[in-house]
Protein backbone atom coordinates (compact mmCIF):
# COMPACT_ATOMS: atom_id res chain seq x y z
CA UNK A 1 0.00 0.00 0.00
CA UNK A 2 1.38 3.42 -0.84
CA UNK A 3 -0.31 6.80 -1.32
CA UNK A 4 -0.90 6.50 -4.89
CA UNK A 5 -3.06 3.42 -4.39
CA UNK A 6 -4.84 5.92 -2.08
CA UNK A 7 -4.86 8.75 -4.64
CA UNK A 8 -6.73 6.06 -6.83
CA UNK A 9 -9.10 5.42 -4.33
CA UNK A 10 -10.06 9.35 -4.15
CA UNK A 11 -10.30 9.59 -7.39
CA UNK A 12 -12.51 6.61 -8.62
CA UNK A 13 -14.45 7.75 -5.57
CA UNK A 14 -15.33 11.11 -7.34
CA UNK A 15 -15.58 10.04 -10.94
CA UNK A 16 -17.30 6.89 -10.11
CA UNK A 17 -15.59 5.29 -13.16
CA UNK A 18 -12.44 3.35 -13.09
CA UNK A 19 -11.93 4.42 -16.85
CA UNK A 20 -12.33 7.57 -15.99
CA UNK A 21 -10.07 7.79 -13.22
CA UNK A 22 -7.37 6.25 -15.17
CA UNK A 23 -7.15 8.60 -17.98
CA UNK A 24 -7.59 11.70 -15.29
CA UNK A 25 -4.50 10.10 -13.88
CA UNK A 26 -2.88 8.90 -16.86
CA UNK A 27 -2.47 5.38 -15.82
CA UNK A 28 -3.81 1.80 -16.93
CA UNK A 29 -7.79 0.46 -15.97
CA UNK A 30 -5.45 -2.51 -14.56
CA UNK A 31 -3.32 -0.53 -12.64
CA UNK A 32 -6.27 0.92 -10.76
CA UNK A 33 -8.03 -2.12 -10.75
CA UNK A 34 -4.71 -4.18 -9.30
CA UNK A 35 -5.00 -1.67 -6.27
CA UNK A 36 -8.17 -1.86 -5.36
CA UNK A 37 -7.91 -5.36 -5.07
CA UNK A 38 -4.63 -5.45 -2.96
CA UNK A 39 -6.19 -3.02 -0.75
CA UNK A 40 -9.47 -5.13 -0.47
CA UNK A 41 -7.23 -8.14 0.35
CA UNK A 42 -5.34 -5.67 2.62
CA UNK A 43 -8.28 -4.35 4.56
CA UNK A 44 -10.36 -7.22 4.37
CA UNK A 45 -13.64 -6.04 2.72
CA UNK A 46 -15.15 -4.30 -0.64
CA UNK A 47 -14.11 -1.15 -1.21
CA UNK A 48 -16.20 -0.47 -4.32
CA UNK A 49 -19.22 -2.06 -5.73
CA UNK A 50 -20.05 -1.40 -9.47
CA UNK A 51 -24.27 -0.46 -10.28
CA UNK A 52 -26.11 1.33 -12.98
CA UNK A 53 -24.93 4.51 -11.13
CA UNK A 54 -20.91 3.34 -11.98
CA UNK A 55 -18.75 2.19 -9.52
CA UNK A 56 -20.31 3.18 -5.66
CA UNK A 57 -17.86 3.01 -2.37
CA UNK A 58 -19.65 0.69 0.04
CA UNK A 59 -20.00 1.47 3.69
CA UNK A 60 -16.99 0.41 5.01
CA UNK A 61 -15.20 1.52 1.07
CA UNK A 62 -16.90 5.38 2.00
CA UNK A 63 -14.53 5.57 5.33
CA UNK A 64 -11.18 4.57 3.89
CA UNK A 65 -11.44 6.90 0.78
CA UNK A 66 -12.26 9.58 3.70
CA UNK A 67 -9.39 8.88 5.64
CA UNK A 68 -7.37 8.35 2.32
CA UNK A 69 -8.51 11.85 1.57
CA UNK A 70 -7.49 13.35 5.30
CA UNK A 71 -4.06 11.19 4.73
CA UNK A 72 -3.17 12.79 1.16
CA UNK A 73 -3.70 16.76 2.01
CA UNK A 74 -1.82 16.10 5.14
CA UNK A 75 1.35 14.00 2.55
CA UNK A 76 0.71 17.62 0.35
CA UNK A 77 0.97 19.92 3.79
CA UNK A 78 4.57 18.04 4.41
CA UNK A 79 5.63 18.68 0.41
CA UNK A 80 5.02 21.97 0.96
CA UNK A 81 6.57 22.68 4.22
CA UNK A 82 9.57 21.26 2.94
CA UNK A 83 9.49 23.05 -0.67
CA UNK A 84 8.62 26.68 1.74
CA UNK A 85 11.90 25.86 4.01
CA UNK A 86 14.14 25.18 0.99
CA UNK A 87 15.09 28.32 0.46
CA UNK A 88 18.13 27.37 -1.31
CA UNK A 89 16.17 25.85 -4.12
CA UNK A 90 12.79 27.74 -3.82
CA UNK A 91 11.30 28.02 -7.66
CA UNK A 92 7.76 29.51 -7.86
CA UNK A 93 5.99 29.08 -11.26
CA UNK A 94 2.36 31.50 -11.79
CA UNK A 95 0.45 30.37 -14.27
CA UNK A 96 -2.21 33.40 -15.98
CA UNK A 97 -4.24 33.90 -18.77
CA UNK A 98 -2.64 36.55 -20.38
CA UNK A 99 -4.99 39.01 -19.59
CA UNK A 100 -4.27 38.59 -16.00
CA UNK A 101 -0.71 38.79 -16.24
CA UNK A 102 -0.88 42.53 -15.61
CA UNK A 103 -1.37 42.04 -12.31
CA UNK A 104 1.02 40.00 -11.33
CA UNK A 105 3.91 42.08 -11.18
CA UNK A 106 3.16 43.29 -7.72
CA UNK A 107 3.06 39.51 -6.56
CA UNK A 108 7.01 39.30 -7.83
CA UNK A 109 7.73 42.14 -5.91
CA UNK A 110 6.31 40.38 -2.57
CA UNK A 111 7.92 37.22 -3.28
CA UNK A 112 11.25 38.65 -4.30
CA UNK A 113 10.76 40.70 -0.55
CA UNK A 114 10.20 37.43 1.21
CA UNK A 115 13.02 35.72 0.10
CA UNK A 116 15.37 37.48 -2.84
CA UNK A 117 16.43 34.33 -3.79
CA UNK A 118 13.47 32.65 -5.31
CA UNK A 119 13.38 31.56 -8.92
CA UNK A 120 10.11 32.87 -10.73
CA UNK A 121 8.84 31.50 -14.05
CA UNK A 122 5.79 33.14 -15.36
CA UNK A 123 3.60 31.31 -17.52
CA UNK A 124 0.88 32.95 -19.53
CA UNK A 125 -1.71 30.18 -21.04
CA UNK A 126 -5.26 29.89 -21.35
CA UNK A 127 -8.08 28.92 -18.77
CA UNK A 128 -8.48 25.28 -19.76
CA UNK A 129 -4.54 25.27 -20.47
CA UNK A 130 -4.27 26.35 -16.69
CA UNK A 131 -6.68 23.75 -15.24
CA UNK A 132 -4.99 20.75 -16.99
CA UNK A 133 -2.02 21.90 -15.81
CA UNK A 134 -3.17 22.57 -11.89
CA UNK A 135 -4.71 19.12 -12.02
CA UNK A 136 -1.15 17.29 -13.35
CA UNK A 137 0.20 19.59 -10.27
CA UNK A 138 2.64 21.18 -12.67
CA UNK A 139 1.69 24.63 -10.91
CA UNK A 140 0.40 25.63 -7.15
CA UNK A 141 -2.10 27.84 -8.52
CA UNK A 142 -3.19 29.82 -11.67
CA UNK A 143 -5.53 32.86 -12.60
CA UNK A 144 -7.86 32.14 -15.01
CA UNK A 145 -11.43 33.64 -16.10
CA UNK A 146 -14.02 31.11 -13.95
CA UNK A 147 -17.38 30.77 -15.02
CA UNK A 148 -20.31 28.14 -14.69
CA UNK A 149 -19.28 25.92 -17.26
CA UNK A 150 -15.81 25.81 -15.63
CA UNK A 151 -17.39 25.00 -12.18
CA UNK A 152 -19.64 22.56 -13.19
CA UNK A 153 -16.83 20.47 -15.07
CA UNK A 154 -13.81 20.77 -12.64
CA UNK A 155 -15.21 20.07 -9.50
CA UNK A 156 -12.12 18.46 -8.16
CA UNK A 157 -10.34 21.48 -8.43
CA UNK A 158 -11.16 24.47 -5.55
CA UNK A 159 -12.01 28.07 -7.03
CA UNK A 160 -11.51 30.93 -5.18
CA UNK A 161 -13.91 34.02 -7.12
CA UNK A 162 -11.99 37.04 -6.72
CA UNK A 163 -14.65 40.01 -8.58
CA UNK A 164 -17.06 39.79 -11.22
CA UNK A 165 -15.97 41.25 -14.42
CA UNK A 166 -18.01 42.72 -17.80
CA UNK A 167 -18.22 42.30 -21.27
CA UNK A 168 -17.24 45.53 -23.38
CA UNK A 169 -17.18 45.77 -26.74
CA UNK A 170 -14.02 47.51 -28.56
CA UNK A 171 -14.73 49.68 -31.34
CA UNK A 172 -12.15 52.09 -32.97
CA UNK A 173 -12.93 55.95 -32.11
CA UNK A 174 -13.64 56.36 -35.85
CA UNK A 175 -16.42 52.97 -35.66
CA UNK A 176 -20.36 54.69 -36.27
CA UNK A 177 -20.53 52.89 -32.70
CA UNK A 178 -18.50 54.74 -30.89
CA UNK A 179 -20.50 57.59 -29.24
CA UNK A 180 -22.90 54.85 -27.79
CA UNK A 181 -23.09 54.27 -24.32
CA UNK A 182 -24.48 50.77 -23.74
CA UNK A 183 -24.72 48.25 -26.59
CA UNK A 184 -26.86 45.26 -27.28
CA UNK A 185 -26.63 42.11 -29.12
CA UNK A 186 -28.72 43.38 -31.68
CA UNK A 187 -26.55 46.49 -32.17
CA UNK A 188 -23.72 44.24 -33.35
CA UNK A 189 -25.55 42.72 -35.93
CA UNK A 190 -23.54 42.18 -39.33
CA UNK A 191 -20.27 43.82 -37.33
CA UNK A 192 -17.27 42.04 -38.91
CA UNK A 193 -15.00 40.92 -35.56
CA UNK A 194 -11.38 39.74 -34.29
CA UNK A 195 -11.95 37.26 -31.26
CA UNK A 196 -9.50 36.32 -28.84
CA UNK A 197 -8.21 32.65 -28.99
CA UNK A 198 -9.24 32.45 -25.13
CA UNK A 199 -11.99 29.95 -24.24
CA UNK A 200 -15.01 32.24 -22.92
CA UNK A 201 -14.17 34.75 -24.92
CA UNK A 202 -14.64 32.27 -27.99
CA UNK A 203 -17.59 30.42 -26.40
CA UNK A 204 -19.13 34.25 -25.66
CA UNK A 205 -19.19 34.87 -29.07
CA UNK A 206 -20.27 31.78 -30.36
CA UNK A 207 -23.04 31.95 -28.34
CA UNK A 208 -24.17 34.98 -28.45
CA UNK A 209 -22.71 36.70 -31.44
CA UNK A 210 -22.33 33.95 -33.65
CA UNK A 211 -25.01 33.62 -35.94
CA UNK A 212 -25.88 37.61 -36.79
CA UNK A 213 -22.02 38.36 -37.41
CA UNK A 214 -18.83 37.89 -38.90
CA UNK A 215 -15.24 36.62 -37.93
CA UNK A 216 -12.27 38.18 -39.94
CA UNK A 217 -10.17 36.15 -37.91
CA UNK A 218 -9.47 34.05 -34.60
CA UNK A 219 -6.03 34.76 -32.67
CA UNK A 220 -3.98 34.69 -29.18
CA UNK A 221 -1.84 37.69 -30.57
CA UNK A 222 -2.91 40.49 -28.72
CA UNK A 223 -1.41 43.08 -31.57
CA UNK A 224 -2.76 41.75 -34.28
CA UNK A 225 -6.34 42.20 -32.37
CA UNK A 226 -4.82 45.81 -31.35
CA UNK A 227 -4.10 46.76 -34.42
CA UNK A 228 -7.69 45.49 -36.38
CA UNK A 229 -9.58 47.76 -34.15
CA UNK A 230 -7.70 50.69 -34.24
CA UNK A 231 -7.44 50.56 -37.82
CA UNK A 232 -11.07 50.08 -37.69
CA UNK A 233 -10.88 46.96 -39.79
CA UNK A 234 -13.05 44.85 -37.35
CA UNK A 235 -14.37 45.32 -33.73
CA UNK A 236 -14.13 43.25 -31.04
CA UNK A 237 -15.12 42.07 -27.44
CA UNK A 238 -12.90 41.44 -23.59
CA UNK A 239 -13.45 42.13 -19.97
CA UNK A 240 -13.80 45.20 -18.68
CA UNK A 241 -11.19 43.94 -15.68
CA UNK A 242 -8.45 44.25 -19.09
CA UNK A 243 -9.38 46.43 -21.39
CA UNK A 244 -9.24 49.41 -19.07
CA UNK A 245 -5.55 48.75 -19.02
CA UNK A 246 -5.28 48.82 -22.73
CA UNK A 247 -2.96 51.64 -24.34
CA UNK A 248 -5.15 52.23 -26.89
CA UNK A 249 -8.38 52.65 -24.67
CA UNK A 250 -6.40 55.39 -22.22
CA UNK A 251 -5.24 57.29 -25.26
CA UNK A 252 -8.54 57.42 -27.06
CA UNK A 253 -7.39 55.76 -29.65
CA UNK A 254 -10.03 53.12 -29.43
CA UNK A 255 -13.35 52.95 -26.98
CA UNK A 256 -14.64 50.18 -24.53
CA UNK A 257 -18.60 50.07 -24.17
CA UNK A 258 -20.37 47.65 -22.08
CA UNK A 259 -22.11 45.31 -23.69
CA UNK A 260 -25.93 45.01 -22.19
CA UNK A 261 -27.24 40.91 -22.57
CA UNK A 262 -30.03 39.70 -20.58
CA UNK A 263 -28.76 36.28 -21.07
CA UNK A 264 -24.97 36.87 -19.75
CA UNK A 265 -24.57 34.45 -16.62
CA UNK A 266 -21.68 36.05 -14.05
CA UNK A 267 -18.34 35.85 -15.15
CA UNK A 268 -15.54 36.42 -12.71
CA UNK A 269 -11.65 36.14 -12.32
CA UNK A 270 -10.20 34.24 -9.59
CA UNK A 271 -7.52 31.67 -9.16
CA UNK A 272 -8.01 27.75 -9.30
CA UNK A 273 -5.66 25.30 -7.19
CA UNK A 274 -5.58 21.70 -6.64
CA UNK A 275 -7.89 19.93 -3.99
CA UNK A 276 -5.06 18.22 -2.46
CA UNK A 277 -2.56 20.88 -2.72
CA UNK A 278 -2.89 23.17 0.65
CA UNK A 279 -1.68 27.26 0.35
CA UNK A 280 1.31 28.24 2.30
CA UNK A 281 1.69 31.20 4.02
CA UNK A 282 3.75 32.40 1.53
CA UNK A 283 1.32 31.62 -1.46
CA UNK A 284 -1.71 33.14 1.01
CA UNK A 285 0.50 36.51 1.21
CA UNK A 286 0.62 36.15 -2.63
CA UNK A 287 -3.22 35.80 -3.27
CA UNK A 288 -4.12 38.47 -0.72
CA UNK A 289 -1.22 40.72 -2.71
CA UNK A 290 -3.49 40.36 -5.83
CA UNK A 291 -6.73 40.64 -4.61
CA UNK A 292 -5.55 43.82 -3.27
CA UNK A 293 -4.18 44.82 -7.20
CA UNK A 294 -7.36 43.96 -8.18
CA UNK A 295 -9.48 45.71 -6.08
CA UNK A 296 -7.42 48.63 -6.47
CA UNK A 297 -7.84 48.87 -9.91
CA UNK A 298 -11.83 48.31 -9.44
CA UNK A 299 -13.29 51.02 -7.33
Amino acid sequence: MNLDHLTYLVEVAKTRSISLSAKNLHISVSAISQAINNLEEIFGFRIFIRSRHGTIPTLEGEKLIEKSFSLLTHAEELKELAVSNNTKSSEITIASVPGLIHYTINVIKVIKDINPDTKIKVYGKNSLEILDDIKEKKFRFGLIWIYDELLMKNKELVFEIFHEVKITVCVSKNHTLAECKQLTIEDLAKETFVVHDEHYLKWYYDEFLKDNTNVLFTTNNLDSIRRAVSENIAITIGVDFVVQNEPLIQSGEVISIELYNPYHRPFFVGCVRNVFTQFTSADKKYINQLKNEIKLNNE
